[in-house]
């Protein structure tokens, strides 16, 4: 694996050089012209005497099954004389290159400076990282097991000392925790049980569970996918399902999940799941224990499409509907009002004049959802599309519809632009919204994503040589919303790669950090490597042309003789997916 490494930096050293790079030396390096060079030997000084650490932790009220309020309180630092042991924490300082000069524990660092309190340090500019434990001995998830990082950067000038005051570590994974209250537990059987997952990585929570689970995040931005399955104690024979999606999760977050109960028009009672999420150091009101309809963290109403970007446009497809017309997927709204919803205003607008008649002829274009009732002119319509309407929806803090059956009534009878505006408001007056659009053009529709290999079946294994072109056209008519590249070789492991800052698997459209390799480092040495990233990517129907020749040129050196396969996977923004595999093996 040093091999490697050694291989690995000199190649990508020589790929930088050869493509031209900026100047990016610090100021204290540069010098006028016809200055005496900076002497490489020049040393400086860390003070460490002074430095102190605090740890910011969430100091929650823990809530009990037996409990019906929600109480929580603003997160506190700890004091000193109940501070966790940060002694024990590991502090290792990295120069520019992010090579460790120095890695102790923070009790042994302090009692090992000299009587001066400080370190000597070669000029240059570093970074010093502080963590509650080892990063190869984190935990993918567990529980009651929270993880603390932080980081401060500083410069050595030459003879000069250099303070370091104070470090502060906040939390650096996901806290996750579900509750629900002993009258519904009560409802449930035991074997009602809840599995949140993170990527491949999952934990189960049973009904009467008070723990928290915390999450090591895999990328900036995640995603946790909840599932419960389980029965009402009365009906035990009928089953309870629930699907619920967060997205845009991130270190340091807790977010907090309640199983709730719902009631229909009609008096039927059904599950619902409601996330409120937290950050440290967040000012977070306590609810009011003696007000159970107290909200212990009033939002504004929130409107969640699972499975859909409702920032993008959305493009039916005849490849979407059975041969009865029936779109095959659920489109499905997840709203969540932890005051009640007060009003739900839908707005339908066309360019389809033949649509806009219509939703005229009903009362429209605009349509308060939670003031329809069976009388109304554009009920059956409504409730036909798969929207709730009047008491099925007006109150309600969590409530799930699905308008796949609008898909049926649009798709393809009425071609053009269609959009659903959502402007909600809660009992409190917070206000939110949200829109969804359709676009209906069988004429036009787009094809699949696609790969090419130029001049090469990509279908089929390659025995390459050096000077094999590796030339991959990509194109995406409806937009490219991520395009994730796989590397699966015999010989070069995701460790190696990662030990360079590059990660085995990696979406293109949002390049993501590796080890201490920041989102920003990772995409620049994959551009150095032939790949585009980011913006050059996402949202693109066509892409220059991915030559990857550099990478392949570095399999000839520590990967040959045996297969390496990059997987190429290409999602665009109407839903289709394209995965191709690039097959090649290295003598």
């Amino acid at each position: 694996m040093k091999t490697f490494s050694k291989i690995l930096t000199a190649f990508a050293a020589t790929a930088l050089l050869a493509t031209g790079c900026v100047n990016e030396d610090p100021a204290y390096k540069k010098n006028d012209p016809g200055t005496t060079p900076p002497d490489p030997n020049a040393k400086g000084y860390l003070a460490l005497a002074d430095m102190s650490m605090r740890v910011v932790i969430d100091s929650d009220t823990e809530t009990k099954p037996g409990d019906t309020s929600d109480e929580t309180a603003k997160p506190q630092t700890r004091a000193d004389e109940v501070q966790p042991d940060v002694d024990a924490y590991i502090v290792e300082i990295l120069d520019a290159s992010k090579k460790s000069v120095l890695k102790e524990k923070y009790g042994d660092l302090m009692a090992s400076i000299n009587e001066t309190g400080r370190l000597e340090l070669a000029v240059g500019s570093y970074t010093m990282e502080v963590r509650s434990e080892e990063a190869a001995a984190m935990q993918t998830a567990a529980w009651e097991h929270p993880v603390y990082f932080g980081s401060q950067e500083f410069a050595i000038e030459k003879n000069k000392t250099t303070p370091i005051d104070e470090i502060v570590c906040t939390l650096n994974n996901i806290k996750v925790t579900l509750m629900c209250s002993k009258d519904l537990a009560d409802k449930l059987t035991d074997a009602t049980k809840s599995t949140v997952t993170l990527g491949e990585t999952a934990m189960t929570f049973e009904k009467s569970e008070t723990r928290a689970a915390y999450f090591l995040p895999q990328a900036e931005s995640n995603t946790l996918k909840l599932h419960l399955e389980g029965a009402f104690a009365d009906d035990p024979d009928t089953p309870v399902r629930i699907n619920k999606t967060i997205s845009d999760v991130k270190a340091g977050q807790w977010r907090k999940l309640s199983i709730v109960i719902t009631y229909s028009d009609k008096g039927d009672i059904k599950l619902d799941i409601t996330v409120d999420g937290f950050v440290a150091d967040d000012e977070i009101p306590v609810g009011d224990p003696d007000n159970d309809e107290e909200p212990a963290f009033p939002i504004a109403p929130t409107l969640e499409c699972p499975g859909y970007d409702l920032t993008k446009p959305f493009r039916l497809m005849a490849s979407m509907f059975d041969a009865e017309g029936n779109y095959t997927q659920p489109f499905a709204f997840d709203l969540t009002s932890s005051n009640g919803i007060e009003s739900f205003v839908l707005t339908i607008s066309s360019d389809n004049a033949q649509l806009t008649g219509m939703v005229a002829s009903i009362g429209g274009p605009a349509f308060d959802l939670c003031a329809i009732g069976s009388s109304d002119p554009a009920y059956t319509l409504l409730s036909g599309l798969g929207f709730p309407l009047g008491d099925d929806l007006k109150g309600a803090k969590a409530k799930s519809f699905d308008i796949a059956g609008a898909m049926k009534q649009l798709y393809p009878g009425f071609e053009g632009t269609h959009t659903f505006a959502f402007a909600m408001t809660d009992a409190k007056g917070l206000t939110s919204s949200a829109s969804l659009t359709l676009i209906v053009d069988p004429e036009h529709e787009n094809n699949a994503p696609t790969v090419v290999w130029e001049g090469y079946d990509i279908d089929k294994r390659y025995t390459i040589s050096e000077d094999t072109p590796i030339d991959i056209n990509i194109a995406a008519e409806a937009g490219i919303k991520s395009l994730v590249v796989k590397i699966v070789s015999e010989k070069l492991t995701p460790e190696e790669l990662l030990s360079v800052g590059i990660p085995a698997e990696f979406d293109l459209c949002d390049v993501p950090g590796a080890g201490h390799n920041s989102p920003e480092e990772v995409a620049n040495a994959l551009k150095q490597f032939g790949f585009p990233v980011n913006e050059e990517v996402k949202d693109k129907t066509v892409l220059p042309t991915i030559s990857i020749t550099p990478f392949v040129s570095l399999l000839f050196m520590v990967a040959n003789e045996c297969n390496n396969d990059f997987v190429l996977t290409i999602t665009d923004n109407a839903g289709q997916t394209t995965e191709k595999t690039l097959m090649l093996y290295v003598p």
